[in-house]
Parts: structure tokens; sequence; C-alpha cells
């Protein structure tokens, strides 16, 4: 009586050598598919045959062919071969150069002007055949757009998340004032800090997006203080701020990130915000959703998204 069976008494090895065997319906050229010595697969084959207790391949004339069993299981047997091999090879270690993948990320224009250039430095020094998208970030949709799928990552600041998003701290971001580079503040300021008067007096510029958080920020610190500010302008976003400030005596809160980009192109000063506003720093922090915890290729970028943020 012929012992039943189980994958713990299969030399699962042996599938593959099977397999092969059922292609060719040939020793000699299931041994060349399979890289194995003639004589290796047909003790291969003899061990199949003692196992299943079926001669597996049966002669005909010159040629050899499936047993009726054989030739019942030849088309399962591949279909979970080729499936076995495609779990093997999503564990494999993961080739993110020849990927072709496409990452989305979401971020506001304070953030991009730091880390978009580091983050697509990284891809393209490391990964080529990366494409990044940048989505526009929006405080109200942010967190249905890493839900559902839509961007795989988002950097900003963020206050309260529900536990099925993971974050990592970034770096710490500054709010500086800026204004044309001939302000009549600058007289005025103390050891680089705009005075609270003239934080008062002179009109400010505000950017309207809701992905600023500077503005919110600076709002927070004016209401706990119960200091008014006098908003003259508003625009849509803090690229085309220069124009604005560098024909008016208008002032305006940014990133110290931001307001030296600025600076740097445009004629534009920058100071401190006054002392009596209190104002703190924020963490800027990168945010994902939980179930892409294990995906291979997200948690490199990740990891280089965190390793480029200590160079800030």
């Amino acid at each position: 009586m012929a012992r039943p069976l189980n994958l713990r008494n299969i030399d699962l090895n042996l599938l593959p050598i099977l397999d092969a065997l059922l292609i060719e319906e040939c020793v000699t050229r299931a041994s060349k598919r399979v890289h194995l010595s003639q004589s290796a697969t047909s003790s291969a084959l003899k061990r199949l045959r003692d196992t299943f207790d079926d001669p597996i391949l049966v002669r005909h004339g010159q040629r050899m062919k499936p047993s009726p069993k054989a030739r019942a299981i030849r088309e399962d047997l591949r279909e979970h071969l080729d499936s076995l091999a495609s779990v093997i090879a999503s564990m494999a270690p993961f080739d993110l150069a020849e990927s072709g993948a496409e990452i989305s990320l979401s971020a506001p224009e304070y953030v991009l002007n730091t880390m978009s250039k580091l983050v697509r430095g990284v891809l393209r020094n490391k990964a080529r055949s990366v494409k990044l998208n940048v989505i526009k970030f929006s405080r109200n949709t942010v967190r249905e757009q890493l839900d559902s799928g839509d961007v795989e990552f988002a950097i900003g600041a963020f206050g309260r998340l529900n536990s099925s998003f993971s974050r990592q701290p970034l770096y710490r971001e500054e709010l500086m004032v800026f204004m044309r580079a001939d302000h009549p503040a600058l007289k005025t300021a103390q050891q680089g800090r705009i005075t609270i008067g003239d934080f008062t007096k002179y009109s400010h510029l505000v950017i309207s997006e809701d992905d600023v958080l500077e503005d919110v920020w600076i709002s927070k610190f004016l209401n706990i203080r119960g200091i008014q500010r006098n908003v003259d302008a508003v625009i849509p976003n803090l690229s085309i701020s220069p124009m604005v400030l560098c024909s008016t005596d208008l002032i305006c809160v940014g990133t110290k990130r931001s307001a030296e980009f600025l600076a740097n192109n445009n004629e534009l000063a920058i100071l401190l915000p006054p002392p009596e506003l209190g104002v703190e720093d924020y963490i800027v922090e990168l945010v994902w959703s939980n179930h892409l915890n294990d995906d291979p290729m997200l948690t490199w970028v990740r990891e280089e998204i965190i390793a480029a943020a200590k160079g800030i």
C-alpha cells in the first residue's frame, strides 16, 4: 500500500525537475533545462517514480510519454511553480534602479524649495528609472490623498494624525520676516530682529494658499499674545512675493530657508521676528500611510528622503 503524500515527505527540489521532464518528455533535454547532468536527472526521475508510485514517463517506441497521472497534473504543476516563482521573486532584494516606478509626493511650496532638489538628486543618482510626481499640497485633502494612495508621501508640518499614518521628523523650520533691502524697518531693527512696533506698524503680505503653515503658525502666536497685524495684500504663492515686496513697504512672514532662497535671488532683507511674539520653531515631517510600511521600493525611498534631510 502506497504511503499517503504530503509536503513533509516530498523533496520539493524534485518538482522543477518533474516539470522539465513533462515539458521535454526526454531525460537528456530535461537535464539541460534544469542545468543538471543526465545521470542526476535520471536519478531524480527514479526518486519521483518512488515518491508518486507512478512511472511518470513511459516509453512509446523511440520516445518517452507522460503517464496518465503525470499528464493530468502537468498544467497544474506548471501554474503552481510559476506562482511560487513570483512569490520568491517578490521577496528578492529590490532593484529600484530597474523598477521604472512612479512615486507621488505632496508638499507645500516652502518645503519644495528645500527638499525637491534633494529628493530628485537622490533618484537621479541612484534610481534614474524612477519618476517623481509632485502633487499640490492641500491641508484639507492631504490625509485623504495618503489614505487613497493618490500620493505615497507627504512632507510638511502636521498636527494630530490618526493611527493609520506613520511620521518621521525631518528638520526644524524657523520663521523669519522679510522685506525689501532698503526697508525703513531695517534702521530700527535690534540685534537682527524687527521691533514689535514695526511688526505691527507695517502692513503684511500674506500667502493665501492653504499649504502655508508659516502664516498659520505666526497667527497662533499673534492670537496668544493678543497682537494685531494689518494684512494689506494677499497673493496665491510665495514665489511672487519678491515682486510685491520690492515695490512696497509690506513685510512678509516666511520660513528661514524660503526667505534666504528668495533673498539670494532678489533685493530682499531678512530679520528675526520680534521677541514679544515668543515664536517657536516647528518640525517638518515625512508622513505616509501604514499600509505602505512593508513595500520595499517605498521603504528605500523613505530612507533616502530621511537621509537627505539630515544634510539640511
